[in-house]
């Protein structure tokens, strides 16, 4: 491109040379001349223009030249305000962040079993390096403390109180109430003989054998007929049952007392060497199969990350509660580092050298400079030609 624009700029001084040579009285050579004349200064005008952007024309220390490698420090601090006002705003970035679906991204990825294999590949030997990283020890006592941070943040009784409702509401209590008269029959029905030689063993001495064995067959028949009628679906034990599962539960929430007590319960299993020490073997026999067994954590991976986009795809709460995780967190990380970025913006273009600035801003534009040459030859040949008729005119 430049050298089209030096090739039109030499081309119109040849004119230029050739039309005012010829002595002839024409009324078109003087048009030609006028054109070319003007074409020539809109074209070494705008050469000036554009070089003088750059660096020094010819080299020499004309005023207001070399413009951009003089300021190039001043630029460096506008496009860092520029880049920290208008792109990292928070406003700015919240709409922007509001068009973004981390979460069908992640569907997307994941509904691919070749592509969540292939993360699974990738993360793999990430995984195992951390925990190649660490000794037992000092990985182990990290991830302990962040779980003993965790538990002890979290109220026993309230949770459990929870957990509770949420088993009821599942049929899980029903369920367990079912399988404890299961259980009640059948040990019952196991242990007629004990249950037989206990009533007899409790009646008078006096008592004949007969009479003995009489109560004792009247209390297992008894005892299984009770077991049976509590298990039907409307006999009052259930809903009894019910009642006391749902006292529970919100006593667990609200009674101090019982709060104190699952703190106090949940500090000593914490405190436990047994259950450190299990914690431990645990963490240790983890460590080993996932080193030993490259393929087990990619596999255990890949079900994990299948779950994670089953999981979104078919959860719309899940899948909108992530994008507004992924939303927050962008907003949280970048809107505070705004002057961070604009700083450091600032000094990376610091710390180019002059020489780099220029190259590469006109590997950026040097196009368009260069069309801005030419369009001054051939403008300035039009103003040339419109002034010689005007005045020929006049």
């Amino acid at each position: 491109m430049q050298r089209i624009a030096t090739l039109l700029l030499a081309a119109m001084a040849l004119v230029f040379v050739a039309a005012s040579a010829v002595h002839s009285n024409a009324w078109w050579l003087g048009y030609i001349r006028a054109f070319s004349e003007a074409a020539v200064v809109g074209a070494c005008a705008d050469w000036f223009a554009v070089t003088a952007l750059f660096r020094r024309p010819f080299g020499l220390p004309i005023p207001h030249t070399a413009i951009i490698p003089r300021n190039k420090d001043r630029i460096g601090r506008g496009m860092g305000g520029f880049i920290a006002e208008n792109f990292l705003a928070p406003h700015v970035l919240e709409e922007r962040l509001e068009r973004v679906d981390a979460a069908r991204w992640i569907v997307e990825h994941l509904d691919d079993p070749a592509k969540a294999r292939a993360l699974a590949r990738r993360v793999a030997p990430v995984a195992r390096d951390l925990l190649s990283a660490f000794a037992d020890e000092s990985l182990g006592e990290l991830i302990g403390r962040a779980v003993r941070r965790a538990a002890e943040s979290v109220p026993a009784a309230p949770i459990a109180g929870r957990v509770v409702l949420a088993l009821r509401e599942d049929g899980e209590t029903t369920a367990l109430y079912d399988k404890a008269m299961e259980l009640a029959a059948n040990w019952v029905a196991a242990n007629e003989d004990f249950i037989r030689h206990k009533v007899e063993e409790n009646t008078a001495r006096w008592m004949p054998g007969w009479v003995d064995r009489m109560l004792a067959d009247r209390v297992m028949a008894g005892l299984l007929s009770t077991l049976d009628e509590v298990r039907g679906p409307d006999h009052p034990w259930r809903g009894k049952w019910d009642e006391w599962v749902v006292k529970t539960a919100a006593e667990l929430a609200a009674d101090p007392k019982l709060r104190n007590q699952g703190e106090a319960l949940k500090q000593r299993l914490l405190d436990s060497p047994r259950l450190n020490a299990e914690a431990k073997k645990m963490w240790a026999g983890l460590k080993e199969r996932w080193t030993a067994r490259p393929e087990r954590l990619t596999r255990g991976l890949e079900h994990v990350l299948t779950a994670i986009g089953r999981r979104l795809a078919e959860d719309e709460a899940a899948h909108e509660a992530l994008n507004r995780w992924v939303r927050a967190l962008a907003l949280k990380a970048v809107a505070p580092r705004a002057p961070e970025i604009a700083h450091f913006v600032t000094e990376v273009v610091e710390r180019w050298d002059a020489r780099t600035v220029v190259e590469r801003l006109e590997l950026q534009v040097g196009r368009d400079l260069q069309y801005i040459r030419i369009n001054g030859t051939v403008v300035g040949g039009l103003v040339g030609l419109l002034v010689h008729a005007v005045g020929t005119a006049v």
